[in-house]
């Protein structure tokens, strides 16, 4: 095990910290039979070699390593290890959950690093090439490990290694025919739709017809994913599946309580969350009916819940802010009144553990409207709060 891990010449390459000579003593005690020592060394590869999501010089040549501790079956942990390995893939999954990872895009990321020096080495690409030549183990993992939770965090980890997807894919439909664990099972589909919806291209045509099947599944879980997995596939083909978009709003208005609790990695295990994204997605225009369906379920939520669904909604009602100067809300159109008045009258909306959300606040005073519960009730009474004026016509105000 890690037999050429000193091959390499480690304290020439540098991580977040400087030279990252510690990174094979590191990498070792992930192997450790004491539960601290693993602890330990995962946190301190998160902390180098993925520091606050950046990638370094170091992290492509650590990946090998990390794919063979995750392989081997004596090794402990090796769900979390997957973790690490997709986070080195592709960084935080949040941005590649709409339309998959798209490689082109940390290209040219990249490419502007490395125009302006790169001082720090920060690698995006030469990392997400590293995790993808071992897709192979990867994918193997996801459908035959015996352990059900590697299964679990290697089908996640492919669904984010769009360039392996003619590996992944047709493993995918093998657990999908045979898994008969609701969990895995959907997320299983999940990894299928967010591959196949990602695709540029369809060769060879992807065969979304078991997905279709799943969509009318009796289990609320499976449903979800089913509706999920086609509206991605069908709406990248250029027409979404209004069934699928059907199935899945049922299941977020109506079984909410199956969404949670799953443990599922996806949008980190907020799947009411993640749904609303595929509908974001997929679905071209937001109208009064989809709107009131998704402050239905907004009221459900607290503050933390509440943001992914809120960053859709206001992403698509409110793409350059509210209305021209001064912001009136007598200028919103009915979808933006109705956003508007829920957020007005569930002040639990905005608070998690009993506490004002602040990250929840700065969202929506980012969109020009009010950051708390009582200044929205004010501005929906026709109150023009200046938080709610751009910054120059603040200054103004004031000096006048």
């Amino acid at each position: 095990m890690l037999d050429t891990l000193d091959d390499v010449p480690w304290a020439e390459l540098t991580h977040a910290y400087g030279s990252a000579a510690d990174v094979p003593d590191t990498i070792r005690g992930l192997t450790s039979p004491d539960g601290e020592v693993r602890k330990s060394s995962r946190l301190r590869l998160w902390s180098s070699i993925f520091h606050q999501g950046t990638r370094w010089e170091a992290s492509s040549y650590a990946v090998p390593f990390l794919v063979e501790l995750a392989a081997d079956a004596s090794v402990a942990d090796r769900q979390e290890i997957l973790d690490l390995l997709v986070h080195l893939a592709v960084g935080y999954q949040d941005p590649w959950l709409r339309h998959g990872f798209q490689r082109e895009e940390v290209r040219c990321e990249q490419e502007a690093l490395d125009s302006e020096g790169n001082e720090w080495k920060v690698d995006v690409v030469n990392v997400y090439d590293a995790v993808v030549a071992h897709a192979a183990t990867l994918v193997a993992l996801a459908e035959n490990d015996p352990d059900a939770g590697v299964r679990r965090a290697a089908v996640y980890a492919v669904a984010f290694l769009p360039d392996a997807s003619e590996l992944s894919l047709p493993a995918l439909a093998r657990v999908i025919a045979r898994e008969r664990d609701k969990v895995d099972l959907a997320n299983a589909v999940l990894a299928q739709g967010l591959l196949a919806g990602g695709r540029d291209h369809q060769d060879p045509p992807f065969d979304g017809s078991p997905l279709v099947t799943l969509a009318s599944d009796r289990r609320p879980l499976v449903r979800y994913a089913g509706g999920s997995a086609v509206a991605r596939v069908t709406g990248a083909a250029g027409s979404v599946d209004p069934t699928a978009i059907d199935a899945l709003l049922g299941v977020l208005a109506e079984h909410p309580d199956a969404l949670a609790g799953s443990g599922l990695a996806w949008n980190d295990d907020d799947l009411t969350g993640l749904g609303w994204i595929v509908i974001e997605a997929t679905v071209p225009v937001f109208g009064i009916e989809l709107v009131e369906r998704a402050a239905t379920t907004l009221r459900s939520l607290d503050g933390s819940r509440a943001v992914t669904l809120t960053r859709v909604l206001l992403s698509r009602l409110f793409p350059h802010g509210a209305s021209p100067p001064p912001q009136q809300a007598s200028r919103l159109t009915p979808e933006q009144r109705v956003l508007v008045e829920t957020l007005a009258s569930e002040p639990r909306i905005w608070t998690t553990r009993g506490m004002q959300f602040g990250n929840f606040s700065v969202m929506l005073t980012g969109h020009g409207l009010p950051g708390d519960a009582g200044s929205m009730q004010r501005y929906l009474g026709g109150e023009i709060l200046e938080e709610c004026l751009p910054a120059g016509m603040r200054r103004q105000r004031t000096s006048g």
